[in-house]
C-alpha cells in the first residue's frame, strides 16, 4: 500500500455465549496486525482536572460534571468550604455515563465539583464558576 493512505481496519469484537455484543473496537489505519485480542482490567487516572459547566434556566441550576477517562469515579458531589476549613455539601449524586447533571437551587460562591470513588474518597475536584 501507499504511505499515508489507510491500510485496513482491524476489528476486535467480543461476545455473550448467547452472541449479544459485549464489547467492540476498530483501528482504522494504524497498521496493527493481529488475530488475537486479551481483555484486561484498566483503571484510567487522567492527568487532566475534571470539568465542570453551569446552565442556568427557568426551571433552575444545573452543573453538568465529567472527567473523561477517569474509570473509578462512583458519584459526584458540590461542596462548599466554610470559614473553618470543613466543607459542607450542597448535593450530590451517582454517576451517570460520561456526563452527570446535579441540580441545584442556588449556587454560592466558591463552590467545588469533587468526583468520589466508591468509598467517598474524593479523587478529583474542579471549582465551579458560572
Amino acid at each position: 500500500s501507499v504511505e499515508g493512505k489507510t491500510k485496513g481496519t482491524t476489528t476486535i469484537t467480543e461476545y455473550t455465549k448467547t452472541g449479544d455484543v459485549l464489547f467492540h473496537a476498530a483501528f482504522k489505519g494504524t497498521g496493527i496486525n493481529s488475530y488475537r485480542a486479551y481483555r484486561m482490567p484498566w483503571t484510567g487516572t487522567p492527568k487532566s482536572d475534571p470539568k465542570a459547566k453551569v446552565t442556568e434556566s427557568d426551571s433552575g441550576t444545573s452543573v453538568a460534571v465529567s472527567w473523561n477517562g477517569a474509570t473509578e469515579v462512583a458519584s459526584w458531589d458540590l461542596v462548599t468550604e466554610k470559614a473553618d476549613g470543613t466543607t459542607e455539601e450542597l448535593t450530590s449524586g451517582p454517576r451517570d455515563g460520561f456526563e452527570t447533571v446535579l441540580d441545584i437551587d442556588e449556587l454560592p460562591d466558591g463552590t467545588i465539583a469533587r468526583a468520589l470513588d466508591a468509598d467517598g474518597t474524593v479523587l478529583g475536584s474542579v471549582p465551579v464558576t458560572t
